[in-house]
Formats: C-alpha cells, sequence, structure tokens
C-alpha cells in the first residue's frame, strides 16, 4: 500500500535527521569529511 511506504520513508527520513544530528553532537565534523 501507498500509506505503508510513505510512512516508510517519512520514519527513515526522520531516523536519519535524528542519527546525523546525534553524531554531528559526539563526533567532530572531520571524521565525516
Amino acid at each position: 500500500n501507498r500509506v505503508k511506504r510513505l510512512s516508510g520513508i517519512v520514519v527513515n527520513i526522520t531516523a536519519r535527521i535524528f542519527f546525523s544530528t546525534v553524531v554531528h553532537r559526539r563526533v567532530p565534523r572531520k571524521v565525516f569529511s
């Protein structure tokens, strides 16, 4: 169904944003160069 795909995409995007913010807070940006 489209609803499941949309929900999965939203969860994936939110998870990426949350993970990136946590990583940037704990780890310096030089590692991701």
